[in-house]
């Protein structure tokens, strides 16, 4: 090997004079022959806690420019011109703002310099082996990148005729699905590994595994391995036992990212093609277990199916779930969303009511989310969207585990085969009476998210009414259901709830009836209430900028504390999540003070 000397320069790579004085010290028997530059990777953040000056991961850039300049400008005879980024430049990331345009600016220098004719690659790097491995990203599907790998791919990048290279190692199967998880992006489309995924999906295996081909109990207990020996790895425990039988997926900490692991898996191992809300359909290991037994013995069929209503939808669409939903689909695509919600408003009226909640079958049953040493118990208010249930707040929760407890009460009327509600007060009730014997003597905490927030405002009135008043109230992003600026986004709140809401359930009729019921039931804007503590989270970005420029946010008179926190309507409770817990967390803590 070569004998190699190293000095260091200290030098703000941005500033040209101080790095044109540290090229020009370069001895002339050792002329500069290749140039280097990374991107950091110090902490970012999203652009809606950003503000122009905080950009400064932005420099990593700018002194790339910098480089360019000098090196040009002092006619050095460079033989390579290399910047190394990261992946995030190419196809984003959560919570990387700053680094991602620092990252695709780095991209754009690459073929600026490409098309002068001057030597140039920007290669754009997944994660890296190192000691401290981000297991987030190896679930996502970005495994690290090994040394020996760095090192020859570095070696081929440079060496090729292309500008701009990615090197990561992808696991397709678990990061395609989901990077496309909310919606279709054709960025990988022409890969080869997807297009193998396209066509698996399209044409699943013929018949289920052996692992599922035995008779009776036997079966059972095989689905069941299955099932919990899945779910822990994608979860990342080491034990199957850690999985228990009859413990609720949301509970284990199953999100639609989660679920959409488990699925896949499950359909890899069986070979049966399964929905992709089979997870909360079946919501515990037991019982999704049972539905791959029963649905192995009758040869990929489960029991009970009900052939789906297509209706005009296209092939390329997901399987509908009935005829509303056929219905509501055609009615987004064409623009009549107001005429379907009519139309379903006047069908609901022929469901079958509880008149009190002894005929409902009992109070609400909860769902625990999370718990932790704090005192106050946090309690979701499902929302009024034919997508609302328990399972809205499992990012909310994740992040609060082993801090505070947290836990869900749904909405009476959602579920197959439940009562609607005949009487705003009967569906109070429903929900106040669950959450007092859940609570016992703990005190809670109300959280609502836009239309969950109306309900949950005037759940936490009645839960005064009964004297069980709740401690505090948190509504995020709520606006009443009769707000001008609710009409003006309807579209894409239409879109936004239609995607979400299948990543976890169906859109079944039961669940599009009971929306339009509870629109009906709960119209009115409440008025707010003074006595309780109350706390407004304000999405920070809009859905779509208002016309005249008029002011968007949301408001609430009586809320005591007001926190903006990133995001909009919608990825303030998904990608945003994190965040917004975090924030609910210190006003509960300050509350109790």
């Amino acid at each position: 090997s070569l004998p190699v000397g190293v000095t260091f320069a200290a030098a703000d790579v941005t500033d040209r004079a101080a790095v044109t004085e540290v090229l020009a010290a370069i001895p002339a028997d050792r002329p500069l022959t290749a140039v280097f530059h990374a991107v950091g990777a110090g902490e970012d953040a999203p652009w809606t806690e950003l503000s122009p000056g905080e950009l400064r991961a932005g420099a990593a850039a700018d002194g790339a420019r910098v480089l360019h300049e000098v090196t040009r400008e002092l006619a050095t005879g460079l033989r390579a011109f290399v910047l190394i980024s990261s992946v995030t430049g190419v196809w984003g990331g959560t919570g990387a703002a700053v680094r991602a345009a620092a990252c695709a600016r780095m991209d754009a220098l690459a073929g600026h310099r490409h098309s002068l004719g001057l030597p140039a690659t920007s290669i754009s790097w997944g994660p890296w082996a190192t000691e401290e491995e981000n297991p987030a990203a190896r679930r996502h599907g970005l495994r690290p990148v090994e040394p020996e790998t760095v090192w020859s791919a570095l070696r081929e990048a440079v060496a090729g005729a292309a500008p701009c290279a990615v090197v990561a190692d992808v696991d397709w199967e678990r990061f395609h699905p989901a990077y496309t998880l909310a919606r279709h992006r054709p960025l990988f489309d022409e890969l080869p590994q997807v297009r193998a995924l396209s066509a698996a999906v399209r044409d699943p295996a013929p018949g289920p595994r052996a692992v599922l081909g035995l008779a009776g109990p036997d079966r059972h207990q095989a689905a069941l391995d299955l099932v919990r020996g899945t779910a822990a790895t994608v979860l990342g425990h080491t034990d199957a036992a850690s999985v228990a039988p009859d413990r609720q997926f949301l509970e284990l900490g199953v999100d639609s990212l989660a679920a959409m692991e488990i699925r896949g898996a499950l359909e890899r191992a069986t070979g049966l093609s399964l929905p992709g809300t089979v997870v909360f359909d079946h919501p515990t290991p037991a019982a999704l277990a049972r539905h791959l037994a029963a649905t192995a013995a009758g040869g990929g069929t489960p029991d009970g199916a009900v052939p789906a209503v297509t209706l005009g939808i296209s092939p390329t669409d997901r399987n509908p779930v009935g005829l509303l939903d056929s219905l509501y689909r055609e009615a987004m695509g064409t623009g009549r969303i107001k005429e379907f919600l009519e139309l379903v408003g006047e069908t609901a009226k022929f469901r079958p009511m509880a008149d009190d909640v002894a005929q409902a079958g009992g109070p609400a049953a909860l769902t625990t989310l999370a718990d932790g040493p704090a005192t106050e118990l946090l309690i979701g208010v499902s929302g009024l969207t034919a997508g609302g249930g328990p399972q809205e707040f499992v990012r909310l929760a994740a992040p609060l585990r082993g801090a505070r407890p947290v836990a869900a009460v749904p909405v009476l009327g959602y579920g197959r085969g439940e009562l609607l509600p005949a009487t705003p007060e009967v569906a109070l009730d429903w929900q106040a009476q669950g959450i007092i014997a859940h609570a016992k003597d703990t005190p809670v905490v109300l959280f609502g998210h836009s239309g969950g927030a109306i309900l949950a405002h005037r759940l936490a009135v009645r839960m005064i009414e009964l004297g069980a008043p709740p401690a505090g109230l948190v509504l995020a992003d709520v606006y009443p259901l009769d707000d001008p600026q609710m009409a003006e986004w309807s579209a894409e709140l239409s879109e936004g709830i239609f995607d979400r809401a299948e990543q976890f359930v169906p859109m079944d009729d039961s669940r599009l009836t009971a929306m339009t019921w509870y629109g009906g039931l709960f119209w009115e804007s409440p008025r707010p209430d003074s006595r309780i503590p109350t706390l407004l989270l304000r999405a920070s970005e809009p859905l779509r900028e208002p016309a005249g420029g008029r002011d968007w946010r949301s408001s609430w008179k009586a809320a005591r504390d007001v926190v903006d926190v990133p995001g909009n309507h919608f990825t303030m409770m998904a990608e945003h999540a994190g965040t917004t817990a975090r924030a609910v967390h210190r006003w509960i803590e300050e509350l109790a003070r």
